[in-house]
């Protein structure tokens, strides 16, 4: 507690124009009451989704955008230390009376000093804002709060909510529909229809397809927000190649800051990635990350089975993972790992493939990959 109230005092000293100002703090028993300013229209979320009869057209969208980006370039990269939100979302970004947007709710942030890497090993946040790398890691910094900014751009822009379970299935996230929309050439009909096609064209395909970028499942293609804030400024272009960037799901360790526009973002503060893990199997020595205290007293072939199946089992790719049945059979010895498994578990991408395709119940197998090659080798 006594650290939180420290976070929370020096937070307090924050000041920018598209922040809600923290005034202080109330604490009474085991309760902690956080002190801001009073923001008269309430939260973004009560403008997007509980005013049926009034919406924001698109120029206090793309104005709302623009200043959160701000915002959060500040808690990221101007002020002296590095502070992660860990929260953002349309009901943490409030509506002052001139309809400026100023983003508060600090209640989960974290911070640290410059040059430091601000993780945290609390896992917070919500579901559809948080970047796939936390549910494996549990680690917030800089890049998940890019990712939650990502969501929150197509959200404003699309007036609906990330995961929409009651909608058709191809709708029902968010990112994905806007990308398949924009593989069939019509990324603008997933604007909300409340604007009526009132808003300026390039503005719209910009925030879609920047968002997408921010909200990429790969930590190193995300930009940093002084990229974010030159492109929704028109100082920098988006890359010529974001279409396939966009698509892609794995990286080598390259820059995509504004000035080399064909590179990917190695954002100064990332996630360890599972290759750490991944490196010991392809050079063989996945025995080494087995739990010291058995001093080597176990099983080489069933250990070696347990990682690998685990690595198969928590693939970030939906497709890539084993069935339940698949699961006892490898571990009743009943039939034995892919010959290509150490491929299967570094790709990142099984295109037009259903888990029943990748996944063969009856025998235990998994295709090669050079299904998805084959798809590389063609174009598709």
């Amino acid at each position: 507690m006594r650290e939180f109230v420290a976070e929370i005092a020096t937070i307090g000293r924050l000041r920018h124009p598209n922040l809600v100002r923290l005034l202080g703090y109330c604490k009474r028993k085991h309760e902690l009451l956080l002190v801001y300013d009073y923001m008269p229209n309430g939260s973004l979320d009560k403008f997007l989704y509980y005013q049926p009869n009034s919406s924001l057209n698109w120029t206090q969208r793309f104005k709302i955008i623009k200043d959160v980006a701000s915002a959060l370039f500040y808690l990221h990269q101007q002020w002296v230390q590095v502070i992660i939100h860990r929260d953002i979302k349309p009901a943490n970004v409030l509506i002052d009376s001139e309809m400026n947007a100023r983003l508060g709710d600090f209640g989960m942030a974290k911070l640290c000093d410059l040059g430091n890497d601000p993780q945290t090993s609390h896992v917070a946040g919500t579901l559809g804002y948080m970047a796939p790398e936390l549910a494996r890691t549990g680690q917030a910094n800089t890049s998940t709060d890019i990712y939650a900014f990502g969501i929150f751009m197509l959200e404003v822009a699309c007036g609906r909510k990330p995961i929409e379970p009651q909608t058709a299935p191809e709708e029902a996230f968010l990112a994905d529909w806007i990308k398949d929309c924009w593989d069939k050439g019509d990324i603008l009909a997933t604007i909300d229809k409340r604007l009526w096609k009132r808003f300026v064209g390039q503005q719209a395909e910009l925030v879609l397809k920047l968002g997408l970028l921010c909200s990429h499942p790969v930590t190193g293609a995300r930009p940093s927000m002084s990229s974010v804030i030159s492109y929704l400024d028109g100082v920098a272009s988006l890359p010529d190649d974001i279409s396939s960037v966009i698509k892609v799901r794995e990286f080598p360790a390259v820059s995509n800051e504004v000035g080399a526009p064909n590179e990917l973002t190695a954002e100064r503060n990332t996630v360890p990635s599972l290759t750490i893990t991944e490196a010991f199997v392809s050079h063989g020595g996945i025995l080494a990350v087995v739990d010291g205290m058995l001093e080597k007293q176990f099983v080489v072939q069933e250990a070696e089975l347990v990682l690998k199946l685990g690595l198969l089992c928590s693939h970030p790719m939906v497709a890539a993972r084993s069935s339940v049945s698949s699961v006892v059979s490898y571990l009743d010895g009943v039939v034995s790992l892919p010959d290509d498994l150490n491929s299967v578990i570094k790709a990142r991408e099984f295109p037009g493939l259903s888990n029943d395709e990748l996944i063969s119940e009856r025998n235990n197998t998994i295709p090669p990959l050079t299904i998805t090659v084959s798809f590389v080798s063609h174009g598709r």
